[in-house]
């Protein structure tokens, strides 16, 4: 295997005199094992554990915060959040044997599906689109909404550092899809979905995989409240509606609540009502209606003390309304 053979003469791969094929072995191990001169070997959740059979071809991957480089990799995916799948392609090819043509298909495990809204990249080390000859050419990547198919792309010849092309797609959780609160989905990919044609092949890399945490929903908590819960004929109050989320973990993002107020309540658009700890939400009132669009409820630190988003507003009470209280609202 890469690693046996590459710890037997670590002397030679410490060493940067060594062959522009031994060299990038080195460079290949290096990027996947986080190796530091060879002679250290980690790894991480989110990272491939491949290794290549043939010291031709590897493909590894990791979930990242975005496209460009350098990244942030994500371990955990909240209910309406996304990421991106990262795969690093890997040659050892001699630089006089040419290019690879390089296959893969990656089915996506229960808990994890493809964003197919956007649209995959190819691009080479550094984040370049096509950049330093990675091309999907004459080539393709398609998705679905359960998987990525990477068909005859070009893989060049070798780099001095990082992987020589990345392959980007990306992905949102499933939560219905596991089994309890939160999950670990593991993304593999075996051999035999592998292939890379050139000189000498065709190649296949060794399995790869990456796994991020998916969590389920947690269901927000919605109450309201009025500043005068008795109120006289012809009078008004000031009406708050606070949503709070109950996860400890993530912030709730593109929430949007709708209330539909009874008959003889009338919402006032002025005063302009307000929406407080809502991030960018916006509130909005026609007729008997008042909402909230694209808010963000923050994580609370403490169990009983969320951070809340309220909607405060004016509800005058016209006439024939004598009296009110809340329950009105239940409606």
């Amino acid at each position: 295997m890469l690693i046996s053979k590459l710890m037997a003469r670590k002397d030679a791969v410490c060493d940067s005199r060594i062959n522009p094929v031994e060299n990038n072995l080195s460079r290949w191990a290096s990027h996947v094992f986080g190796l530091v001169a060879i002679c250290l070997l980690s790894g991480g959740i989110g990272f491939s554990n491949a290794q290549s059979t043939n010291n031709t071809f590897l493909v590894n991957k990791k979930f990242v915060n975005q496209t460009g480089v350098p990244n942030t990799q994500v371990n955990s995916l909240a209910p309406n959040q996304t990421a991106y799948l990262e795969f690093n392609l890997f040659s050892a090819q001699a630089p006089a044997n040419g290019n690879l043509l390089v296959n893969f298909i990656d089915n996506m495990p229960p808990g994890l599906l493809v964003d197919t809204s956007f649209a995959p990249l190819m691009t080479d080390g550094a984040g370049v689109v096509g950049g330093s000859g990675c091309s999907a050419g004459s080539g393709s990547i398609t998705t679905t909404a359960t998987s990525v198919t990477v068909t005859n792309v070009t893989l060049p010849n070798p780099s001095s550092t990082g992987p020589d092309c990345r392959v980007v797609i990306r992905v949102k959780p499933d939560p219905a899809a596991i089994p309890s609160t939160q999950s670990n989905v593991t993304n593999s990919v075996p051999s035999s979905q592998t292939s890379a044609t050139g000189v000498g092949g065709p190649y296949q890399s060794d399995p790869f995989s990456a796994t991020v945490l998916v969590y389920q929903p947690t269901e927000p908590t919605v109450s309201k409240s009025f500043q005068f819960p008795n109120i006289g004929e012809g009078a008004g109050s000031q009406l708050t509606i606070t949503i709070r989320n109950n996860s400890t973990t993530y912030p709730l993002t593109g929430v949007n609540l709708t209330d539909a107020l009874p008959v003889g309540l009338l919402p006032l658009a002025s005063p302009i009502p307000t929406a407080v700890g809502c991030g960018s939400g916006a509130i909005a009132i026609s007729g008997q209606n008042v909402s909230l669009s694209n808010g963000t409820v923050a994580v609370g630190e403490l169990v009983l003390s969320r951070s809340p988003c309220r909607a405060v507003l004016q509800v005058p009470i016209p006439i024939p309304f004598r009296q009110t209280d809340l329950s009105l609202l239940r409606g």
